[in-house]
């Protein structure tokens, strides 16, 4: 490799404080230095790492076999090297060697991301290797997972019991009904009758030991995974809880409880979500899945619950009881807090710089043209331009921030949607060339919604639309309506979605998987921003698409009435 420019002492002594986990490398791909808290992670000593091959200082677990992490981190360090881009891997294990124990290695699962530090030359003077241990998560998921499935086999021996119990009742009724008979007809036959009913009796005290043994298994698995159960009478709103279920909400371990004593340890922010789910429920059997804070009615502490259960019906048909089970979350949520602010200080932080870049290259992009350079001025043009897609990026991550923060508000106004989508797609037009943007089957409908941020979803529509689609198609956008919703869609004649990643495209950070997907850049924060925006309007956000031949996203609004 040709001689590249070395970072300064001083340099990777700053980058050893940093409040972050990572390896600082050379283009060759030897350890320059250490973050402190990379160290940590390891447990590993700074003086042991450097001058070491990466691969020499972190080979394969050889007990693992198939362990590729050597593999992997290769390959992305190899992208790097030929792209001079930072390369982002997927969750990878890869266990690091227990120096306390020659020849013995430590569990570690990471997030790990490869970014190059190029020099004054546009050369790769050195690469930081960005490590997130998410090991502990990792593993508290694996438990989970195998706790569930302990729930599950649970359920179906007590569902098989439940069976039994109803057959020994259905053999039950057919000899009470043969011993009336036998009554009527021949007293002389009472003992012989009375020796099949002792043997069902038997049969049935046998049938409810089994029952008893199975609700107490049941009972211990809920206990291992540390849930409660509840089942609520939708009509009167008594409630049957466990010990469990009792104690994580702070109320009275005996007793009878009610649905308002429930709701009084909810959390102000969300008794409108819970209510919601509730009516749902009462009206249309809708399942409940809610994560909400409550605020222990004893200790005062704010923690976070799951709820989730299933609505069942009764002899009448309407939806009567739910059965339900309750976790608390409040420690991976917290993680969530943790992960959300430190996003949101780092997008903070990047905002002063960036619109001080962006404010320079303007001026100086005015001042070459009084000088007539065309040159420097098409440089500054696209330095704005990259200055630009970094600030919208950055502007991604603090409105997630503030979103999963309850810190965007919704300010819904009453507009015309039609205005809105011709406005969006002018300005659209006026910025990309590359394709054409075709506006059809638009009436004017009045909504009540936030137009900015309504503004925002279109935007983005739009954006993608033209990323993941050749250049000199044509971007088809319509908006009508369908009984109380207006429905907006664009669409494209791009690369496509394949099935499998069609119902996770909504999801955070999520980005579809592919050679030519691999191309474009984003984190897979716009669509997400999208469907928490129409969620929070009340309105649906969907996709349709096939592999090779575009795709169509939509999403519906109330009209307003």
């Amino acid at each position: 490799m040709k001689n590249y420019i070395r970072p300064s002492i001083a340099t990777l002594e700053a980058l050893e404080t940093a409040p972050s986990m990572f390896l600082v490398l050379s283009p060759d791909l030897y350890i320059l230095t250490a973050s402190d808290k990379y160290l940590e992670a390891t447990q590993n000593k700074r003086e042991l790492l450097v001058g070491k091959h990466i691969f020499e200082a972190f080979p394969d677990n050889p007990e693992l076999p198939d362990a590729n992490g050597v593999k992997n981190i290769n390959d992305s360090l190899q992208i790097v090297l030929r792209t001079k881009k930072p390369h982002s891997m997927r969750f990878q294990r890869y266990d690091v060697p227990d120096i306390s124990n020659p020849g013995k290695f430590i569990v570690r699962y990471w997030d790990p991301s490869h970014t190059p530090v190029l020099d004054k030359n546009g050369d790769i003077s050195y690469i930081i290797q960005l490590a997130t241990n998410v090991t502990d998560q990792v593993l508290v998921r694996q438990e989970l997972l195998e706790r569930e499935e302990a729930q599950a086999e649970s359920a179906i021996e007590l569902s098989a019991l439940a069976s039994k119990l109803d057959l020994a009742e259905q053999e039950l009724l057919i000899l009470n009904i043969t011993l009336e008979k036998q009554i009527q007809q021949r007293t002389v036959d009472l003992e012989e009758s009375n020796k099949a009913l002792f043997s069902t009796v038997q049969l049935l005290e046998q049938s409810n030991s089994l029952l008893r043994l199975s609700e107490e298994n049941l009972q211990a698995a809920f206990n291992a995974g540390d849930l409660g159960s509840c089942s609520l009478d939708l009509k009167t709103g008594r409630a049957e809880m466990s010990a469990r279920y009792r104690s994580l909400y702070g109320l009275p371990l005996t007793g009878e409880i009610t649905w308002e004593m429930v709701t009084a340890a909810v959390e102000p922010e969300f008794l409108a979500e819970v209510d919601m789910a509730m009516k749902n429920a009462l009206n249309y059997g809708t399942p409940v899945d809610s994560t909400y804070a409550i605020r222990h009615l004893e200790t005062k502490e704010r923690r976070w619950m799951r709820v989730a259960g299933k609505v069942r019906k009764d002899e009448a048909g309407s939806f009567s009881h739910i059965y339900a089970i309750v976790m608390d979350v409040t420690i991976a949520k917290q993680d969530e807090q943790r992960k959300n602010d430190f996003i949101a200080m780092v997008s903070h932080e990047l905002k002063t710089p960036l619109t001080s870049i962006n404010g320079y290259s303007q001026l100086l992009n005015r001042l070459s043209k009084l000088k007539e350079d065309s040159a420097i001025s098409g440089l500054l043009e696209k330095m704005e331009r990259q200055v630009k897609k970094m600030s919208i990026m950055v502007d991604g991550f603090l409105n997630i921030s503030r979103l999963e923060s309850g810190k965007i508000q919704i300010e819904a106004k009453e507009f015309d949607l039609s205005s809105l989508i011709s406005e969006v797609a002018e300005e659209f037009s006026a910025m990309v060339s590359s394709h054409k943007i075709v506006v059809a089957e638009v009436s004017e409908f009045k909504v009540m919604a936030d137009r900015d941020k309504i503004g925002h979803v279109i935007n983005n529509f739009l954006s993608n639309a033209v990323k993941y689609s050749p250049q000199g198609t044509d971007i088809i956008l319509k908006c009508g309506s369908d009984e109380n919703v207006v429905i907006l869609s664009v669409a494209d004649s791009g690369i496509g979605i394949n099935k499998m990643d069609l119902p996770k495209i909504f999801d955070r950070y999520y980005r579809v998987q592919g050679t030519q997907i691999d191309l474009v850049s984003g984190f897979g924060i716009g669509l997400y921003l999208s469907a928490e925006i129409i969620k929070r309007h009340n309105g649906k956000i969907w996709a349709e698409s096939e592999l090779g031949k575009g795709s169509v996203f939509y999403f519906s609004l109330p009209l307003n009435p």
